[in-house]
């Protein structure tokens, strides 16, 4: 009797440790398996990054090449097969971001500039702190700068949309993604032509860059920009460049829009504020300095 209980309790602590080392082996298992999938996201990821860089290294040599009007059609017809939405939004974003940092810059060396000038001429009393007013105004605009990022943004998807649908309408066979992508190409390019405007606080040159930079904006508003849409759409060059005015005019009339009505939001909101009435503007209300 007392050999089958023995043999019962070597049976059992057999058992439980088996189930125990079963047990470790699952664990183990789970872990490895956890950091094969670990590692294979990670795989992904560093590939996704790796090849949206190079597609948006596609994107900033193209816009390089749109500088020679002898390169601009082969440019749009070699980028073409290689369209998408994402990269379009990616490559319009940074415009947007290039032509504020742009701005910046410019809004920094002129306060900078008109500074070192008026302290080298001597200036004080109420001169000097009209001065320090120009400067507080020029620190201000840094942040109306930022903000306006995403209101560009917001503008040149609004205008490739305008153009998709009167192209369409009028005949163009073009998608979406291609003409998108196309346009952010060259807008890529417009941005990196208003580097110029950081040479207008020069005395010398600044007419000269002022000059330089409308003849750029011009060329690409009238050459760079419908070729792109005859590249998407396989329409006329003047059924292109007449798209092109149109997409300008409404982003120019939407922008003067947004101007003009931000200092009346500023004058709502400080309506609300002094009778208690929050009209949840305020966001909007400071945009408009």
């Amino acid at each position: 009797m007392r050999g089958k209980t023995v043999d019962a309790r070597d049976k059992r602590t057999g058992r439980s440790a088996k189930s125990r080392a079963a047990g470790v082996a699952d664990d183990n298992g789970g872990a490895a398996s956890f950091i094969r999938k670990a590692a294979k996201n990670c795989k992904s990821a560093l590939l996704f990054v790796s090849d949206f860089a190079g597609e948006m290294g596609e994107g900033w040599k193209g816009s390089k090449e749109l500088f020679n009007h002898k390169k601009v059609d082969r440019t749009y017809d070699r980028m073409l097969p290689k369209a998408s939405l994402s990269i379009g939004l990616a490559l319009f974003l940074a415009a947007c971001l290039i032509s504020s940092f742009i701005v910046l810059v410019s809004i920094i060396s002129q306060a900078y500039f008109s500074a070192f000038t008026n302290d080298s001429a001597g200036m004080d009393g109420k001169d000097a702190q009209a001065q320090h007013a120009v400067m507080a105004r020029f620190n201000e605009s840094i942040g109306q700068i930022i903000e306006s990022v995403p209101i560009s943004l917001f503008l040149c998807v609004l205008g490739e949309g305008v153009v998709f649908c009167l192209a369409r309408f009028s005949g163009g066979r073009g998608a979406i993604s291609g003409q998108f992508y196309l346009s952010s190409v060259a807008a890529l390019g417009r941005a990196v032509a208003s580097a110029l405007a950081v040479l207008a606080v020069v005395p010398i040159f600044g007419w000269i860059a002022a000059l330089a930079s409308v003849i750029l904006l011009l060329y690409f508003i009238l050459l760079v920009t419908p070729k792109a849409y005859v590249s998407a759409h396989r329409i006329g060059f003047y059924h292109a460049l007449a798209l092109s005015v149109i997409a300008s005019l409404v982003t120019i009339g939407l922008l003067m829009l947004i101007v003009y009505s931000l200092p009346n939001l500023v004058i709502a909101q400080q309506a609300s504020c002094s009778t208690g009435n929050g009209l949840g503007i305020g966001i909007l209300g400071t945009s408009g300095g």
